[in-house]
């Protein structure tokens, strides 16, 4: 049984080939956080449903006090089976999909605490007022877009033009995605890098491939890229870019998690605004406009825990909540700044009276 005290940090990687790079960072973690109380798990996808792997077996560390989750175990069963009172901060890298974390409570009816981050679908928005501020606009969508190969959860996926502005954003958009470099990320010189190993880039790959075959136009195709670096050692997805990808399509719906961007173009603010509310994802989207009132209603009306205006990468500093929406978070409390302090805070209340 696990302290009441304790707290389990669980980073859930539901894509294998992300999983497969953990295993350093959950070492380094493992020593750093011994003795502090905190419990650190990470587990990755275990064939079907909800069933999991402990990712590292700390007794190579010599340490014995993580492996509580054994191979084939539901996660929740398991914690729960030996966490009374604990406070549980998961961090998802892939979709949750029917897990069951919904109405969680430990054994015996005894609660627990869930402070939950999950995936994204973040959208960027360029207005017709912008066209001026086209081409420090669509420098900054690259960089959102095909920065750290696309493999963030901020980084942007989607990019809705409003009305006019779409031939004006695509043309400077296109010539710049194909002068992108690719190769070496520790060269200067490059844009794009690596991705984090052969099956992330195949699994990228193949969403590449359906959204080809989906309709959706192929404007800039990384499926081959060409390598500037002199080291070509790495796993390459050249930058991608599709237009015409409809809301209903794959590549508007999931978290690809590499360097691919779909556009589509919408006819208003409005409708820009439904089509990112009406997606299942939460985590960011960006407007760029001169307008203060495009700003002020897009701040006010988008359903996403991080906004940006003329700001491709919603990420404020650590003292602010990581704030995701919708499917991109469960729980009560967000993660970083004063809510991440509250979450792992008990509080004690002193009511005295003296005579």
């Amino acid at each position: 049984m696990l302290p009441q005290t304790c707290v389990l940090l669980v980073f859930h990687l539901l894509f294998e080939d992300i999983a497969q790079r953990w295993h350093s960072i959950a070492c380094l973690l493992t020593v750093s956080l011994h003795g502090s109380g905190f419990i650190f798990l990470i587990f990755r996808l275990n064939g079907q449903g909800d069933h999991f792997a402990l990712l590292v077996d700390t007794h190579e560390l010599g340490f014995d006090f993580i492996p509580y989750v054994i191979e084939g175990a539901s996660i929740f069963d398991a914690i729960t089976r030996n966490v009374r009172g604990a406070k549980v901060a998961f961090y998802t890298i892939g979709q949750r999909k029917g897990i069951g974390i919904g109405g969680i409570q430990g054994r015996e009816g005894e609660p627990w605490y869930v402070a939950h981050k999950d995936m994204a679908k973040n959208t960027l928005v360029v207005m017709p007022d912008a066209v001026p501020m086209v081409p420090g606009a669509v420098t900054n969508i690259l960089g959102s877009c095909f920065g750290a190969a696309g493999q963030r959860c901020l980084a942007g996926s989607i990019l809705l033009t409003v009305g006019d502005v779409h031939s004006a954003v695509m043309d400077t958009l296109v010539t710049a995605t194909r002068a992108l470099t690719v190769g070496d990320g520790a060269d200067p010189s490059v844009d794009v890098g690596p991705v984090v190993s052969a099956a992330s880039r195949d699994r990228i790959m193949g969403n590449i491939d359906a959204g080809a075959a989906s309709g959706a136009t192929l404007l800039v195709d990384g499926r081959k890229p060409h390598l500037k670096a002199a080291n070509t050692e790495g796993f390459f997805v050249g930058p991608t870019l599709f237009d015409h990808v409809a809301p209903e399509n794959a590549l508007a719906q999931t978290e690809i998690f590499g360097p691919v961007l779909s556009v589509d173009n919408v006819p208003n603010l409005d409708a820009a605004i439904d089509r990112i509310n009406a997606g299942t994802f939460g985590n960011a989207a960006s407007l760029y406009t001169g307008s203060g009132k495009a700003a002020r209603e897009f701040r006010h009306r988008v359903v996403a825990g991080n906004i940006g205006i003329n700001v491709g990468v919603a990420a404020a500093m650590a003292f602010f909540p990581f704030a995701g929406m919708k499917a991109s978070f469960f729980g009560t409390l967000h993660g970083q700044g004063r809510d991440a302090v509250e979450f792992f805070t008990d509080k004690k209340i002193y009511i005295e009276r003296w005579f």
